[in-house]
């Protein structure tokens, strides 16, 4: 087995590739032009995927979160949500609100 096959070269790999990506953000992010359709395209593409990413995780979780009922998985979401809209858009609140509100309906349901 060779070093690249471990999990230390794994990991060694993965923080490489990590780090060319972020060094080449970092030097090109001076010269891109963010009123342009193709950066409006970028930002819609990914919000998107994180927008699909997140309702994948609530609706079909991989994880421990597949033990919770998908109603209180809901319910959390729903009231993060309602939280963030009534805190005029803050993200922080909505976000402690679901995440509380989940961890109390585990707590409630024993699961």
């Amino acid at each position: 087995m060779s070093f690249f096959e471990t999990p230390w070269g794994l990991l060694v790999i993965g923080f490489a590739a990590s780090s060319f990506w972020r060094a080449a953000g970092a030097v090109l992010s001076g010269r891109i032009e963010i009123d342009t359709p193709l950066f409006d395209w970028c930002v819609c593409v990914t919000q998107a995927l994180v927008g699909g990413l997140m309702v994948r995780a609530i609706l079909l979780p991989s994880t421990a979160l597949a033990e919770v009922p998908l109603g209180d998985r809901v319910l959390a979401c729903a009231i993060g949500v309602s939280v963030f809209l009534l805190m005029r858009w803050r993200v922080m609140p909505g976000v402690a609100a679901g995440t509380a509100s989940l961890v109390a309906l585990i707590v409630w349901r024993g699961v």
